[in-house]
């Protein structure tokens, strides 16, 4: 169809007009194409000729003046599409988080149509984001709105601010992808996020790296588990989840996730069984068997384990009882924020450790037997390059000389023979 005055018709044709033309133009190509189609039956290229037939007829609806009006550039039914692709590959929890992330944006840039958005809103939007506090699910509870805008008048001043990491991995990454869609389907020519990430200077990388994920000290963990009140505190699971994850670098919702069936021998010992269809790990190479340390058997885990599995009467049900959250998609481990806050607030333990810095402790304990980071990605089920995981779980299982190393696994200075049953 050539460009003609016919063109000047469309864009003035009502809405009902534009359908009935829409129509006619799809038989006209859908004749085409079955004409094509039968052309090109003993081709290969039957399917690719298909798709290109396809996308042409797509290309010439989407020029017209009515298909770009502002009402089909809307941001919000924009997203739906883009988020209808993206739950394809993303889990729950990252989801919700994809329509927080335009719930802040919106409120921070402006409920307007994608074209609309130019450089300067990715500026301000990142400039916020970073002077927002962490968890924005929670401002409705700490501040009566959940409104950026307002609750960046109502700060405190003591608050945990969201990183420059966290802004370019997470914030960033959703909307710098949203856009690239856009850009994809020609709903504007630029991507207002490209290159919008924050850089870093040398002494600041350096920082991030010591920051990072820090594990507990010795002093630490002493002071944890020599107090009191873990001493005397009901076996359950803010006394055992922290030391299964400190001998055995298990993530919390791996652990959550253990029921007394998934106890398994190999290579001469006991392991947690993570390979099963009901358990859902974060990464595919999450998916593996873990030894048990010498040292929980010592600390009467497994009797622990008889004793629920005797509560249950099953050995089907979860060991710990972890509530899930649904609305993040995750195990809910804030009983051990609950539990480390008064370590915290006298100053007995960094702010910066949480549940998953034992993770890290396990990992400099393999590291210190001089195990290799191929050994110990394996080990607590890191994810690593997909030639990696190819060759590292053809088999699965640990070898005997892997399953050893674990229980050689040890912390200089840690004493927990005082809760030997």
């Amino acid at each position: 169809m050539s460009k003609s005055e016919d063109d000047n018709e469309i864009i003035t044709m009502t809405k009902a007009q534009f359908l009935n033309f829409k129509s006619e133009i799809r038989q006209m190509y859908m004749e085409e194409v079955g004409n094509t189609v039968k052309q090109a039956k003993k081709s290969r290229e039957k399917d690719k000729i298909i798709q290109e037939e396809r996308n042409t007829f797509t290309r010439m609806l989407g020029n017209n003046s009515y298909q770009n009006s502002q009402e089909n550039l809307n941001i919000n039914k924009i997203f739906s599409d883009f988020m209808v692709e993206k739950e394809k590959t993303i889990a729950p929890k990252y989801y919700n988080f994809h329509m927080l992330v335009l719930d802040i944006f919106l409120k921070i840039c402006g409920d307007k149509s994608v074209s609309e958005y130019k450089r300067k809103d990715m500026v301000n939007f990142r400039g916020a984001i970073i002077s927002l506090p962490i968890r924005p699910d929670r401002y409705l509870k700490n501040y009566e709105t959940d409104n950026p805008v307002e609750v960046l008048k109502k700060l405190k001043g003591n608050e945990s601010l969201i990183s420059k990491e966290t802004y370019n991995g997470k914030y960033h990454a959703v909307m710098s992808s949203f856009f690239n869609y856009c850009v994809e389907q020609e709903y504007l020519k630029v991507n207002p996020f490209k290159n919008g990430k924050f850089s870093f200077s040398n002494q600041e990388q350096i920082q991030k790296l010591e920051d990072e994920r820090q594990p507990y000290s010795t002093d630490e963990l002493n002071a944890i588990f020599q107090s009191e009140k873990f001493v005397n505190r009901h076996r359950d699971k803010t006394f055992f989840c922290p030391l299964i994850a400190l001998f055995s670098g298990m993530r919390l919702g791996e652990i959550a996730q253990l029921r007394p069936k998934d106890i398994i021998e190999h290579n001469g010992m006991l392991n947690f069984n993570l390979f099963h269809s009901k358990t859902k790990i974060k990464t595919i190479s999450g998916y593996r068997i873990v030894p048990i340390h010498h040292e929980l058997i010592k600390l009467g885990l497994l009797d622990y384990i008889e004793e629920q599995k005797k509560r249950h009467k099953t050995d089907d049900k979860f060991i710990f009882d972890i509530r899930y959250n649904e609305k993040m998609k995750e195990f809910d481990g804030r009983f051990w924020g609950r539990f480390l806050k008064p370590f915290k607030d006298n100053g007995t333990v960094r702010g910066q450790v949480v549940f998953h810095s034992f993770r890290s402790n396990f990992r400099d304990g393999l590291e210190s037997l001089g195990a290799k980071d191929s050994t110990i990605d394996q080990i607590i089920g890191h994810s690593s390059s997909k030639q990696k995981l190819t060759r590292r779980y053809s088999d699965k299982k640990l070898k005997q000389i892997q399953s050893d190393l674990v229980q050689k696994v040890s912390f200089s200075g840690l004493d927990l023979s005082h809760l030997y049953k």
